[in-house]
């Protein structure tokens, strides 16, 4: 992402008070980290429900940049082992059992280019193969499962289904 970009993203409001609180911008492309992938790590305080917040920066994200970027919502990766999260309620005020509430670990939003995130199409030979590794899976399970389980027919049955003369017939086999 660049630095236009992130400044456009800064002063745009996508990010609040009421919804996600920025404490940190970083360009994951300038830390140099192979490991930390593209984009832009933007870290913070969630003010509100994880998906109603989520939903609200996809939207002003896509209305901004058109199609061009992507939005994750990861768990913080800097996050420290005793950094204790913020609790979230779980249901609406005035709901006498929304007392309690439950502890998830810390967000952060990844802002990525959309050709990074989609993944390639696949083409038709791949799925020609995929379908004919499928039916040679399906066939030798099958094979497999004639071949444990043929010592628990009778013997009669066996005999019958060796000579070939008796495939052509109407009768069923003995046992």
């Amino acid at each position: 992402m660049d630095k236009v970009d992130i400044k456009r993203l800064k002063e745009s409001g996508v990010f609040g008070p009421l919804t996600f609180w920025v404490t940190e911008i970083k360009n994951l492309e300038e830390s140099g980290s192979q490991s930390a992938g593209s984009g832009v790590l933007i870290r913070g305080n969630l003010r509100a429900d994880r998906l109603e917040v989520f939903n609200a920066v996809c939207a002003k994200v896509k209305e901004l940049f058109g199609g061009k970027y992507e939005v994750l919502m990861i768990e913080d990766p800097e996050a420290a082992e005793d950094d204790t999260p913020a609790p979230t309620p779980r249901s609406k005020a005035g709901d006498k059992a929304a007392t309690a509430a439950v502890q998830e670990p810390r967000v952060a939003f990844q802002v990525m280019l959309a050709s990074e995130v989609t993944p390639p199409q696949t083409t038709g030979w791949k799925v020609t193969v995929a379908g004919i590794l499928l039916l040679l899976l399906v066939a030798s399970s099958v094979q497999l499962s004639l071949v444990a389980n043929i010592t628990k027919l009778p013997k009669e049955t066996l005999e019958y289904f060796a000579n070939p003369d008796n495939l052509n017939t109407d009768v069923l086999p003995p046992g």
